[in-house]
């Protein structure tokens, strides 16, 4: 009986994880996505570094990302120097992390721009940017 419920507890365990944290595939990565909504992902976000977290919300909600099928990848950002014209991305599928290179860069593992995990909720999709406290909430154009 008590193997019974441990099993069907597990059961509901991994049936839930996998429904609120879905797979994404690399194809329905390819595209033009726009930030809808800019999310803190602590709160406890030192002193010197609030007002730089509120300047980089304000612009990821008026940037958007194109990923192509040849791997190619522009953001456009409003912060100056941020710009990606012509970078390179890669996704690993093992752990939903995408990672965004200079062009020039693709074929090595080196020289990161930026590191995404990404996460699908339901109908929702997060990129969860790395080295920052933000979580952005992602539409497909």
């Amino acid at each position: 009986m008590k193997n019974r419920i441990f099993s069907t507890l597990l059961l509901l365990t991994v049936i839930t994880v996998k429904a609120f944290s879905q797979q994404i595939s690399e194809k329905e990565i390819v595209g033009k996505w726009m930030v809808v909504k800019v999310n803190l992902t602590d709160t406890n976000i030192p002193k010197d570094q609030k007002e730089m977290i509120e300047l980089l919300k304000d612009a990821f909600l008026k940037s958007s990302f194109s990923f192509k099928e040849d791997k190619s990848i522009s953001f456009d950002f409003e912060i100056e120097g941020m710009q990606i014209s012509k970078g390179h991305w890669k996704f690993n599928p093992s752990n939903n992390t995408l990672v965004i290179q200079e062009w020039k860069d693709r074929n090595t593992n080196d020289f990161i721009l930026m590191e995404i995990s990404i996460r699908k909720e339901g109908e929702k999709i997060l990129f969860s940017v790395a080295e920052t406290f933000l979580e952005l909430e992602m539409k497909k154009m």
